[in-house]
């Protein structure tokens, strides 16, 4: 059976921290909102109920659904294929706007200076901007790096999307791309990089990040659930070439 290698780059003594510190299998009931609500539509448990609460409520009952979007197949399968990236401590981020179109950013976590379980770094402007296309004007970007490495026995592509089902209100944006983990040689660092809106000159924006919150989901695109996870001794990733256009060649 396929399953998901990973290895943590800290002390194996590290107390209190394992791969569901930083990674975990998405759950419906894990969604504070998804859970709340119920498949039929009234409150109703049975069809019975929904049929006799719609004739008391609804003059357009005939022309309603009893499903919510409780039942809604591509949210579950989402769910299905997906594992939570979680923040594994508090974090606090500050951005400054800085004159000439930069920025600074700052970050803090338990334990001051640590970096044992999450570090942050930026990617120069000139990495992602265009001179011609403004669409990430006004943006800036984080990278959040967590000490995990994860390869798999089997090809499996794997994408970071935006957690909407579970905080959709967050002030960052999370940038998708594909990384076909288990290909000869691919093994994905757990970086995921953040775009955050650049505040004005001066200002200074502070983002508060509580341990265990969801920061992104990573979804399998070719398996229909998530694959167990499993330590394994995991090498790093080496380039060998200073320009790459597509992990698949």
């Amino acid at each position: 059976m396929a399953s998901i290698h990973y290895k943590i780059s800290i002390p194996d003594d590290t107390p209190n921290v394992d791969i569901s510190t930083f990674l975990a299998p998405c759950t419906a009931k894990s969604s504070s909102w998804w859970s709340s609500i119920k498949p039929l539509d009234y409150g109703a448990r049975t069809m019975k109920e929904w049929f006799f609460n719609a004739l008391q409520n609804d003059p357009q009952w005939q022309s309603s659904s009893p499903n919510t979007i409780r039942v809604c197949p591509g949210i579950g399968d989402l769910f299905k294929r997906s594992y939570l990236v979680k923040w594994p401590c508090d974090t606090l981020v500050s951005i400054q706007g800085l004159e000439g179109g930069g920025f600074s950013y700052y970050f803090r976590i338990p334990d001051g200076n640590s970096d044992a379980l999450l570090a942050i770094d930026s990617h120069d402007l000139a990495q992602w901007s265009s001179p011609t296309n403004p669409v990430y004007e006004g943006k800036i970007n984080l990278k959040v790096k967590m000490p995990v490495r994860l390869s798999s026995s089997k090809l499996s592509p794997v994408i970071p999307i935006s957690p909407d089902y579970h905080h959709p209100s967050l002030p960052y944006q999370v940038m998708p791309g594909i990384i076909p983990i288990g290909q000869t040689g691919m093994v994905l660092e757990l970086n995921i990089n953040l775009m955050f809106e650049k505040p004005n000159v001066g200002e200074l924006n502070t983002h508060e990040f509580k341990e265990g919150e969801v920061l992104c989901y990573l979804t399998l695109l070719d398996h229909n659930k998530t694959l167990p996870l499993k330590q394994k001794n995991v090498i790093p990733h080496y380039r060998k070439t200073f320009i790459r256009g597509s992990y698949s060649g």
